[in-house]
Order: C-alpha cells, then structure tokens, then sequence
C-alpha cells in the first residue's frame, strides 16, 4: 500500500504532462523554378525568440516534408536554411489557441534575392518580438476613460518616465522617439506621448538603430521609440493657456497651441516668468516640439537655458514650429524661437589653498546681474529625389547680444588667519554674436542590400564682438606701497568658421560581413582679437593702449580622416573593428610673435563587440580612441585679467590630447514583468591631457596656464535593477555608482597628483495605480580625495538624501501633489558650511467641466523657507564651498485650460 501513493502521483504527473498544451509546427518545402519540385534535406530550426533557445528541428524527407511537435507555447522564431538557398525566416506568435502552424508549400529565397521583410504569424499576445525589436501591443493593456498615450506607457512593463521626462525602456535611456516612423513635431516628440489618445496607439515598438552621428567617440546604437497609430489618428489639434501669481512678486504664464493633420504640424509658444520656473521644462520642450531649443553655445549671452537654479530670474520665450510635407516627395520644417532672459545672483564663496610650504584662505562676495536677447531661425528640407536617394538639408541663423555686470570684494588671509589683502573687481560686459550654418546629407541606396553610399556636407561662420569695463582695486593691509588701481576698457572680436564633408561607403561583402569606408575632411578657422586702452586720466578716456594685452591670434587646423571598418553578423554575435587614420594640420598665429606650427598624425583604432544571449539579455565590449584639440582660449598667449585676482594666459605650443576608453555593459530585462537589472563598467586614459600649471603669489593671486601633462585617468562601476513586486504595482528600484580620477596639475613648478574616489548608492520605492503614485527613497554619496601637495585636506566627507514624493486623485475632481527632500552634507575641515536642508513644496488642484480641462491649483514652493545652493568642490590643491541666493519660499495661484478637438481629457505627466 506504500508504494501506491508514489506510483499515483507519478501517473498524474505523466498524465497531466502528456495533455499540456503544446505547438505543432509542420510543412512542406517546393522549388518554384524546378517545376514546384520538392527540396530535400532543409534544415528546419524552431528556436524561443525570448532567449534564442533550440526547441526542435527537423530536416524535409524526399517529398520535401517536414513535421515538429512537442514544442512549448511560446513566441518562435523559425528558420529553414539549404545551401542553395538563402535563408527563411518566419516569427510564429503562438497562443493555447493558435498552436499549430502549416507551412504549405514554402518557398525559398533565391541566393541573389534581396530579402526586405520575413514572415510573421498572427499573434495574441500582449508583448513579443519581432526580430530584434520589443513589440508591446497597446489594446492588450487596459487603460482608463480619455487617457493619453502617457498613461499607455505607465501600464507597459519595464518602460518608465522619471520626473525630469527621460523615457527608459528596460532601465536604458530612450534616445529618441518617432510617431509611425517619423517626427512629430519636432525632433525628439515625446508630444505624442502626452496628448494623443491612448486608444489612437496600434503598437509600441521598442528597437535599436545605427547612431547618425559622425563623432569617433560615438556610440554605435541608440534606442528607438517607435509609437505606431492607428489609421486616421493623426488629425486635430491641442494645447493649453496657463496664469499664475502671488499678486505680489511672482507670476508664471505660458501660452501653447498645436494643430496636425497628417503630416502638416504647426506649434506656436510663449512663456513669462520671473520664478525658478524660467523656461519650459523638459516635458514640456518635447511635448511642443520645442526640442530645437538648444544652446549653441559660445559667448554667455547665447545660453537660451538660463541657469535658474543660480539666482532671480525674469524670461520671456516665444515662437513657433512648422512642418508639412510639400509633395510626396518634399518635406518642410521650420521653427523660430526669441528669447529674452534677466538674471540677478548673490554668491558667498569661500576657498582654502593648499601650497608645499603654507596654506590660506579667501572669501569672496559677488553680486551679478545678466541679461540676454537671443533669435534663432532653424529649417529644414527632406527631398526624395527617387526611391533610393533622399537629399537633407539644414540652414540656420542665430543672433544674440547680452550685458552683464559683475562686482565682487575678495578678502585673502594668510595661515594665521590674519586679513593680508582686500580687492574690489567691477565688470560691465557687453556682447554681440550670430552664427550661420548650413548642414546637407545625401544618401544613395542601392539594389543590393546593404550597399548605402552617404555624403554629409557643413558649413558655418559665426562672429562675435564685445566690450569690458574693468575697474580693480587692490588693497595691501601691511604694504600700502603695492597699492594699485586698474581702470581699463577691453575690446573682444572672434571669427570663426567651420568647413567639413563626410563621404561613407559600405559594402556587404558576405551574408555576415559588411566593410565601411569613409573620408571626413575639416578646415577650421578661428581668429581672436583683443585689445585692451588703459584710462588716461589727462584726458579723462582710454586712450592708453596696452601692448601686454593686446593681440591678434588665430589658429588654423586642417583636419584629413580615412576611416575603415568591419562588421560581422552572425547568429548571436555583432563585432564592428577598425580604425581612423588622421592627420592635422595646425597653424598657431600671434601677431606679436612667431608662428608655431604643427602636424599630426593619429592611428584611432576602434574595436566594438555585442553578444547577444537572447534578445532580453545582451553584453557589450568596446574599445575607442580619440583626439582632441585645443580650444582658442587655451592657446591665445595673451593675458586674461577680467578677474585679476585669477589671470589666465593661453600656450599656443599645446599638442592634441589622445586618450584610450575601455567599457563594458551587461543588461537583461523580462519585458512581461517588467523587471531589469544592468551593469557595467569604463576605464579611460588620456595621453598628452590639458591641465593647469599655477602660480601663487606671496598674498594667494594666481596666474594659470594651460600645459599638456603625461596623462590623466579615470574609471567608473555602476549597477542598477528594477524589481517590481505584487504585479507591478509596487517596484524597488536600487542602484549604485563608483567613480575614481587620477589628474595632475603644477603648482609654484611642484607636481601635484590629485586622486578622488566618489561611492554613490540609491534605493527608491515606487507604487503606482490608477489613482495614486508614492515615491520613496534616499541616496548616500561618499567622497575621498587624496592631494600630494595637500596632504591635510585628505579627509573624506559625504552627502545624504532622503526624499517622498505623493500624488493621489480624491473624490471632487481634487488631487493633491507633494514632494519632500532632506538633504545632508557633511565637511570635517569646515563645520560651519555643513548643511542640512528640508525641501517641501505642495499643490493641491480642482478640475472642472466635464472634461476636466480646466483646472485651479495652489501651491506652495520651499514652505519651510530653506532653499540655498550649497556646493563643495575639490579642484586639484583647492577646496571651494560655494552658496548662493536663490529664490525660496513662493506661492502660486494657478488657472490651466487645456484644449482638443476631441473634447476629451488632457493629462499632464505626473511629477515622476
């Protein structure tokens, strides 16, 4: 009686086991040129397309048949292989209900085919493959009454939006988003994901392309969203009008409308605020297609993003985007944006420097004022000149000028504490700039695959003028004589012009192999003017010419790179190796003196590798080498004193850097749960590095040089995983971050090595649903730095956050939104500047009409009035502890319409 039981269960185990459900893949395999003739011996595989693992395979019998059963219920990928045949591949979804696939009478790609799509099998799944790309079908995931394409993504596993708007799939960044394949408003249109309907979404398709940009350090890959609608979905218009104010001192107000249909879109904006709120954020940058709204960087006054976190600000921002396709062959864009910023910051610094012999300190004041009027014209033009060649062009135009002020007092005391020298330092600055560039890609495709010629042409002049007033006095507390006054008028002019072009070729040379050739030649011209009129005081105007800082200098570099490179493709691996042959001419002229010339050749090898375990689990290795020039700042040997407490001079005999960068990544996610884990690794050495060679006087002023040093390194661990628990509705979220530098600087001629090692760990907590979304979590960073010529500020310190974020819909149409962060930093050598900060702000808002588009909020920011900036940097023999003033506590009464055609409920993003 004993034994029964056993042999029962063994029975039922069998039993149960012999009628799961299991698929049946069968067929027959014919040659269409031979008279329908049947092939024999065609290996048929059935591999899981989750991890690629072999399920059953057979091979066809004299009637060219074939038949594979016991195969698990799952998503399979289907390859029949002969060798005089090209491959077949066929993706098979299947289901308990659609477990048996017939492949009657299958055909065989010829050898000499070009293959542009592959057979694919409906599916009832709600996430599969197709290839290499993660298909989530959007009507498998239930979403709530009016919902947009946002709250779509919010059910989707392991896809999320952090508060900032960065979209990750599987714990990596999404690069870009595209709306059935193509932009939508603007280059980035995350626009889609906020406003369209949830209901108007076919599929979302998550995949990788090869990255356009043309940099040797790029990454080979970035990730694609691509939002797939359904017909007639692309048609309407929306937007929204939003006032806010404490009818005191602030106020808040912005503007925006949209109107598309099919492919003609039209985006028009305008902002006004005078809180930290100074620009769009960046939901907003994308949700508007305001994603062109980038720095072109340069000259202060450029900088459209104001850094409103440093200060008080005031902005206005406006313009508008345009896109529509002219024919079916001609596409145009354009967009204009104007901005006017204001910005007022009071900053308390204080320094401590550490010398071979002595140490002292200085506190700083300052006081600045800037503002900035910017224009900016962008357009583009996408041809089809025929059904292999697509023609890009991209003019733009930019114009902007500023004036800033600057007054700072700086008080140096020595070691023993005691005040040796007190300075006033008064700027006024005035600039002009504009810069106009041109960008045109052509690529040719041809009937071979893979075969793709491309050719990239760009051209840019910018020019910028500018005018400093400088007034400085310096104060000695027991050596009056050295007393001194500078009252000068400073005068700036830079040209600057860019001309390149890229020719690539690549050719398949095998099913596995493909070469890419290419040539990039470059002509960079930059020319810097200063010059700087000492005040006569006979004639009360600066009339003085100073030859000491005066100078005309420009460097010219003509840069000449033969690139070749190899790709394999084969089963589960992707291996890319090659390199760059590179020479660079350099001309260094200084009017005042010689010219120093230089010619350089660089080898820049590349090697890239990715194994692919299965398309949810992959490891990358990659090996870059790259060259950098110097910057015109860096090389104009003529003084800078706008700070003459800080002067700098350039070094027009600096050479290139050249560094060496070893990484490797390892992620793996499970789309259906939503869980991921990632890690990696990177390593870099540079060659020949820019660093600073400073020279102390006996009270603490400085004059520093850019010079080339034997090398500088650095290296970075991380790891990170999402866990989500009890069906997603909760998710722990840790991750951890190490990085270690080894820099070296020349102080008074002594050698200074400087090696930082930062450990930095998160662990957060989510729980999302329909109504409620709680944030909580803290993070802990650890910093040692370790100084050969200071060897008494070697003492760690740390810093520690802990934060909750809550949101949660109530009954009435009210929702109530609030965040909390504690922030901790600790520093052994100046217990004064320790910090501990409370961060509480808090809204509470009302929707009305029955689309709920209208809305009354309340809000509160720093409620507890603590807000500073406060900042600690350690920069080779120096330790800086920076505040400054900000704006703090603020209430705002907030009034929103948002507007459809749909009539339907607009959503914003939430605040995470």
């Amino acid at each position: 009686m004993k034994n029964i039981f056993p042999t029962l269960i063994l029975l039922l185990f069998i039993i149960g086991n012999s009628f799961s459900q299991q698929m049946l893949v069968k067929g027959n395999v014919i040659d269409t040129l031979n008279n329908d003739n049947p092939i024999e011996n065609v290996v048929v595989m059935v591999l899981s397309l989750s991890d690629s693992v072999l399920l059953g395979f057979d091979r066809t019998d004299f009637n060219g048949e074939f038949s594979i059963s016991g195969i698990p219920v799952d998503t399979v990928e289907i390859i029949m292989s002969h060798h005089n045949f090209d491959d077949k591949v066929i993706f098979f979804m299947g289901s308990n209900a659609n477990n048996e696939l017939n492949l009657i009478n299958t055909i065989l790609p010829d050898k000499s085919e070009m293959i542009n799509e592959v057979t694919i099998y409906a599916n009832k799944e709600p996430i599969y493959f197709r290839g290499d790309t993660l298909v989530y079908v959007a009507d498998s995931f239930k979403t709530k009454q009016n919902a947009v394409v946002e709250d779509l993504l919010k059910k989707l596993p392991g896809i999320d939006v952090d508060k900032n708007g960065t979209i990750t799939s599987q714990g990596l960044a999404v690069n870009k988003i595209l709306v059935d394949g193509d932009e939508f408003f603007g280059d980035d249109p995350t626009v889609a994901t906020k406003n369209l309907g949830a209901k108007t979404v076919e599929s979302v398709n998550i995949y990788e392309e090869e990255n356009k940009d043309e940099s040797e350090t790029a990454e080979e890959t970035i990730q694609v969203m691509d939002l797939r609608l359904k017909e007639g979905s692309k048609k309407g218009y929306f937007g929204k009008i939003s006032g806010a104010s404490d009818f005191q001192n602030f106020y808040e107000g912005e503007f925006l409308a949209n109107r598309f249909k099919n492919d003609f879109k039209l985006s028009v904006f305008a902002l006004g605020t005078n809180t930290p709120r100074s620009n769009f954020g960046f939901a907003d940058t994308k949700k508007f297609g305001l994603s062109n709204e980038s720095n072109f960087g340069g000259r202060w006054w450029e900088n459209n993003n104001s850094t409103t976190q440093s200060g008080i600000p005031r902005t206005f921002r406006s313009g508008f985007y345009f896109s529509d396709k002219l024919s079916k062959k001609v596409k145009l864009g354009a967009n204009y944006t104007y901005s006017n910023n204001e910005m007022n910051s009071v900053s308390d610094l204080s320094s401590q420097y550490f010398l071979p012999d002595t140490t002292y300190y200085t506190s700083d004041l300052g006081d600045a004022y800037q503002k900035s009027e910017k224009h900016s014209l962008n357009l583009k033009l996408n041809i089809k000149l025929d059904s292999l060649t697509e023609l890009e062009i991209k003019p733009k135009y930019t114009n902007s000028s500023g004036l800033s002020t600057q007054n700072d007092s700086t008080r140096f005391i020595n070691e023993e504490g005691y005040l040796s020298s007190y300075t006033r330092n008064f700027n006024l600055n005035s600039g002009e700039s504009q810069t106009i560039s041109n960008e045109l890609l052509l690529i040719r495709k041809f009937k071979k695959e893979k075969r793709e010629l491309s050719v990239t042409i760009k051209n840019s002049y910018s020019e910028s003028k500018d005018t400093t007033d400088l007034y400085f006095l310096d104060n000695y507390e027991n050596a009056a004589a050295l007393n001194d006054t500078l009252d000068q008028k400073q005068f700036g002019n830079q040209i600057n012009q860019n001309h390149s072009g890229l020719i690539s070729f690549k050719e398949p040379l095998s099913k596995r192999w493909t070469a890419v050739i290419d040539y990039y030649s470059r002509y960079n011209s930059n020319q810097q003017q200063k010059e700087t009129n000492d005040f006569n005081a006979s004639t009360n105007e600066y009339t003085l010419l100073n030859n000491n800082l005066t100078n005309d200098f420009t460097t010219n570099r003509f840069t000449n790179r033969l690139g070749l490179f190899f790709n394999l493709k084969f089963f589960k691996h992707r291996l890319k190796v090659g390199a760059y042959q590179r020479n660079v001419s350099i001309d260094n002229i200084d009017i005042n003196d010689s010219t120093v010339k230089q010619n350089i050749f660089n080898f820049l090898p590349q090697f890239n590798y990715n194994y692919k375990f299965s398309n949810s689990q992959r490891l990358r290795l990659s090996y870059k080498t790259n060259s950098a020039q110097p910057s015109i700042n860096q090389l104009q040997p003529v003084q800078d004193n706008t700070n003459p407490n800080r002067i700098t001079i350039g070094n027009s005999e600096l050479i290139p850097t050249y560094s060496h960068n070893f990484s490797i990544r390892y992620n793996k996610w499970k789309a259906l749960t939503g869980s991921y884990v990632y890690t990696g690794a990177n390593y870099n050495i540079t060659q020949n590095a820019f660093s600073s060679s400073v020279e102390y006087d006996d009270f603490g002023k400085t004059i520093s040089q850019t010079v080339n040093i034997d090398q500088n390194s650095s290296a970075n661990v991380y790891l990170g995983a999402g866990i989500p628990l009890y069906e997603s509705i909760l998710s722990l979220n840790p991750n951890l971050n190490s990085n270690y530098t080894n820099t070296t600087n020349f102080v008074n001629n002594n050698e200074n090595i400087t090696n930082t090692l930062n450990v930095s760990g998160e662990l957060e907590f989510e729980i999302e649903t329909d109504s409620l979304e709680l944030y909580l979590g803290g993070s802990y960073s650890y910093y040692s730095p370790s100084s050969t010529l200071a060897i008494s500020s070697n003492q760690p310190y740390y810093a520690q956050e802990y934060f909750i974020e809550f949101g949660i819909d109530l009954p009435f149409k009210l929702r109530i939104e609030t965040e909390a962060s504690y922030e901790i930093q600790s520093y052994p050598q100046s217990l004064d500047r320790n910090i501990n900060l409370l961060i509480w702000d808090f809204e509470i808002s009302k929707r009305f009409l029955k689309t709920e588009n209208l809305i009354f909020s309340v809000s509160g920011n720093d409620i507890l009035n603590q807000n500073i900036i406060a900042q600690r940097i350690i920069n080779d023999n120096v330790i800086i502890d920076n505040r400054t003033t900000i704006i703090s506590r603020y209430f705002l009464a907030r009034l929103t319409y948002k507007f459809n055609n749909t009539k339907t409920k607009e959503k914003d993003v939430s605040f995470h």
